[in-house]
């Protein structure tokens, strides 16, 4: 597989995965404005622990899969499968707070939201990062 190649295919998910939570926040908030409802008592503070955990495995993955030097695949498929957890790790938090705000219409959660969708926005996919977690 061409390096290229492998980084364009990275940026196509890339662009999928991203837009896909962004779709669907804007969906929640558009359609489900004036709606009341009880609140569930702690989804905010789960949330909270959801996206920090989320945020910080996502941030710490990379260097420890870049310093297992155990396996024996190509320098672009350990890349792309880096960057597919670290994105899914922080795609499935995302979704977990608008999933808690469709629930709970609490504020909180769209933040928590935005601020992982701000951190999956940095980590888009180049050739210089993939040197720089695998400079071999």
């Amino acid at each position: 597989m061409n390096p290229t190649n492998g980084i364009l295919n990275l940026r196509l998910i890339y662009a999928a995965l991203l837009l896909g939570p962004i779709v669907f926040l804007g969906i929640l908030l558009t359609v489900l404005q004036n709606r009341t409802l009880s609140p569930i008592p702690n989804l905010e503070l789960i949330g909270l622990g959801v996206g920090f955990v989320g945020a910080s495995m996502a941030l710490f993955i990379p260097k420890i899969m870049a310093s297992n030097h155990k396996v024996e695949t190509g320098l672009d498929s350990r890349y792309f499968l880096l960057k597919m957890i670290q994105w899914s790790v922080l795609e499935s938090n995302i979704l977990t707070n608008v999933t808690f705000f469709f629930l709970n219409n609490s504020i909180t959660n769209v933040y928590v939201s935005i601020v992982l969708l701000a951190i999956l926005a940095f980590l888009f996919p180049s050739e210089n990062e993939r040197k720089r977690y695998f400079p071999n």
